[in-house]
């Protein structure tokens, strides 16, 4: 069966309507929680420093990631280390993780040659 074939009714929820977690809660120690935090928050800080350089006219384009850091950081902590992350329009938060400098992001997005020069 793929994708295209599944009922509407297959949903997967991890939240049930009061907010209550639906299954088990994932494994995580305080330690990881707490790192996940600070990538959400640094993300998020991020992302409200490149919007105003944007609307100044000082960068050309940027892809703001507000209210998806929770969906990229928890997903790139999901990964191994031996897993590929092709970082895609919005998903600088998960590049964060893996270790792409936010410097590289702001050059990227400000139209600067090093910007593709990812280590």
């Amino acid at each position: 069966m793929n994708v295209f074939d599944r009922a509407y009714d297959d949903t997967i929820r991890v939240l049930d309507e009061d907010g209550e977690v639906v299954g088990d809660v994932p494994d995580l120690d305080d330690e990881s929680l707490v790192d996940m935090y600070r990538h959400m928050r640094l993300a998020r800080h991020f992302d409200g420093r490149a919007v105003s350089l944007q609307r100044q006219g000082r960068m050309g384009t940027y892809p703001p990631l507000s209210g998806q850091e929770g969906a990229q950081i928890g997903s790139a902590f999901a990964l191994d280390d031996d897993d590929w992350m092709v970082p895609s329009y919005r998903e600088h938060g998960a590049a964060l993780v893996h270790g792409l400098p936010l410097k590289q992001t702001l050059l990227y997005w400000m139209g600067h040659e090093d910007g593709n020069n990812a280590p």
